[in-house]
């Protein structure tokens, strides 16, 4: 009889053990939800983060389709436009080590 409750307490013991070790590292675990946690929340920084963006283009889109000056300005600096009879000069930048000029 007493060898029955040994082996009894033993298997107890075991599926305690194993049951603690699931709740601690298998699929459903704890550490796997915090995991879980901090990865919905990277998630929800960067969704929160395109939802901004997505927010600041429609505002230029409105502008652009309401705003002739804005297109403008945007067509002269963005794409080098200019009006009909109009001259652009263009500056560059010296590179450094060149040779040419600057401060030594």
């Amino acid at each position: 009889m007493r060898r029955v409750f040994a082996v009894l307490g033993f298997v107890g013991v075991l599926v305690f053990l194993l049951s603690i070790w699931s709740f601690l590292f298998g699929q459903g675990s704890v550490l796997h939800q915090q995991a879980l946690k901090e990865q919905n929340e990277i998630l929800r920084r960067a969704n929160d983060s395109l939802l901004h963006a997505i927010e600041l283009q429609e505002e230029l889109i409105r502008r652009l389709r309401t705003d002739s000056a804005l297109v403008e300005s945007m067509a002269r600096t963005q794409l080098g436009m200019s009006k009909k009879g109009e001259t652009v000069f263009r500056f560059v930048p010296a590179q450094k080590g060149n040779g040419e000029g600057g401060d030594r």
